[in-house]
């Protein structure tokens, strides 16, 4: 009996022994390849997370052609006695019911919580045995086909609508099970658009100790444009912004779907004096109903406003409504009082603790004209001064004057000037180690830029804007008739690429538009007006 009490006392002392070795990572691999995570951007989420992505299970909200027509056919004679009367109350409530039974499946529950199977397809949920150890690069890299295959192979997807508190515990078990995994006791963080909100939170919360780089690429963590001015309500529409939106415009995100489908309902000017401080009303006074049916109830969409419209936007969406979402204003409060308010706190520690801190923006084309200024330097969807906190930049169109130019000189900062005499990186914080791509819009992450981004992971020591003569702190994007590169930009460049506005969603848009003009002239006009 003893026996027996000895061998299995000795089982629990070896197993005891060999716990920490099951549940840390402790560095057994000697190579310097340290692995990448990437955590990439908002994800499509479908109604089944389950399920496969299908025509039954389709990215949501998805609204068609034929439902737009519909909706719009059931808004413009509903608009048309609210514009008569001046009271939009009913125009409001039935925008709102439209997007709530849009929203049904995304839009989360008044504490910010899913309740529904909705999420992140399949393909992209991870768990800890479909993590494998390949982080050791198979050959040189020397293209960017190779670096693109390298710096993608720990792809951290997650659903953007949560709590990036929640996202961040999910993300430590994550990183966790990679270190295991590899043998690494440190991986390198490679954040893109929201991603970068994700992994503040995340270092908040569980800290750098085993983090080495960091490289911030195209961030909103410091807030969205587009996004404050509509959580805000300080929408401002002109006639080249209804034109703009209507016409122009490529609605291929969520919110911008959202946003098109208000100003198609109201651009009815073919029948009615539809003014633009009218049309900036009624949006504004919209936008509430809308918001609290759809993206306001998710804590992510939160995450990616400014510091100074945060109040401002739950004063304008939750008036009234305060104890009715208490559980999610609780979330968005503890964000931004912990990480918004906090970040330039947290990115000087860490980058005093020995962490490289690299940040890529974008710049040179036009915010969606729903702004007061839309001419700031941006990437169509944040501005660069928002991107890289410390930026000035000219207005889209013109150049620093000759006195601004003569006083960086005087002051040693020249070669924090654009070559485009657009952008002045001089007070940026990291400000050696900060990218400007001229003419890459938000959505636009190329692979031919992948490359660049390699090099900043895989530098021995801290890489710098004059560290490759190939990337320097300035340069350009362009698209060839689809061949992609980005080069150092020039004093002089004769080929800038424009924003396409191209697709079949312009045709439908059209068609949609003059859809409405033959309905108010056929039935409206003459059966209301006069």
């Amino acid at each position: 009996m003893k026996k027996v009490i000895s061998v299995i006392m000795a089982v629990v002392i070896l197993c005891v022994g060999l716990l920490p070795l099951s549940v840390s990572a402790a560095t057994t691999c000697k190579c310097d390849n340290v692995p990448v995570i990437y955590v990439r951007g908002k994800t499509p989420i479908l109604p089944d997370k389950s399920l496969p992505a299908s025509k039954t299970n389709h990215q949501i909200p998805y609204i068609t052609g034929q439902e737009l027509e519909d909706y719009i056919t059931q808004l413009v004679p509903i608009y048309a006695i609210c514009y008569l009367t001046g009271n939009y109350d009913r125009f409001s409530y039935r925008l709102a019911e439209i997007f709530a039974e849009e929203y049904k499946d995304y839009a989360l529950d008044n504490n910010g919580n899913i309740t529904n199977n909705s999420g992140i397809a399949p393909e992209f949920q991870w768990s800890a045995s479909s993590i494998k150890d390949n982080h050791k690069p198979s050959k040189t890299v020397t293209t960017y086909e190779q670096a693109s295959a390298e710096i993608y192979k720990y792809y951290y997807i997650y659903d953007c609508r949560v709590d990036p508190f929640e996202t961040a515990d999910d993300l430590h078990k994550y990183i966790e099970t990679v270190k295991k995994v590899t043998g690494h006791s440190t991986v390198k963080i490679l954040a893109r658009c929201y991603g970068t909100n994700v992994v503040s939170a995340y270092f908040v919360k569980y800290g750098w100790d085993d983090i080495e780089d960091v490289v911030l690429y195209n961030p909103v963590m410091n807030g969205t444009d587009k996004l404050d001015c509509i959580f805000a309500g300080e929408i401002t529409m002109t006639q080249e912004s209804i034109d703009y939106i209507s016409e122009n415009y490529v609605a291929d995100t969520e919110e911008d779907r959202n946003l098109k489908l208000l100003i198609n309902a109201l651009n009815v000017s073919g029948g009615f004096d539809f003014t633009n401080e009218t049309a900036s009303y009624v949006i504004n006074f919209c936008s509430p109903e809308i918001l609290r049916e759809t993206y306001a109830t998710c804590p992510g969409f939160w995450a990616m406003l400014s510091a100074d419209v945060y109040e401002q936007s739950k004063e304008h969406i939750f008036t009234y409504y305060e104890d009715e979402f208490a559980g999610l204003i609780e979330k968005i409060d503890n964000y931004h009082e912990n990480v918004r308010l906090k970040l330039d706190e947290i990115y000087a520690q860490m980058k005093a603790d020995g962490v490289d801190i690299y940040t890529i923006a974008k710049y040179g084309t036009q915010l969606l004209p729903i702004m007061e200024d839309p001419f700031v330097q941006s990437d169509d969807t944040v501005s660069v001064e928002t991107q890289v906190p410390g930026t000035i930049s000219a207005p889209l169109g013109t150049t620093f004057g000759e006195a601004y130019l003569e006083d960086a000189a005087v002051k040693g900062n020249s070669k924090y000037i654009s070559p485009d005499k657009t952008i002045d990186a001089s007070r940026v914080t990291f400000r050696d180690t900060t990218w400007y791509v001229k003419n890459l819009a938000h959505d636009n992450f190329p692979k031919c830029f992948d490359l660049f981004i390699y090099k900043l992971l895989r530098a021995k020591g801290t890489f710098t804007v004059n560290s490759d003569k190939n990337y320097p702190q300035f340069m350009v994007y362009e698209n060839n008739n689809g061949t992609e590169t980005v080069k150092p930009l020039t004093a002089v460049d004769e080929n800038d690429t424009p924003l396409d506005f191209s697709g079949d969603v312009l045709i439908l848009l059209r068609m949609i538009r003059e859809f409405i003009v033959k309905f108010i002239e056929d039935y409206l006009y003459n059966f209301i007006l006069k």
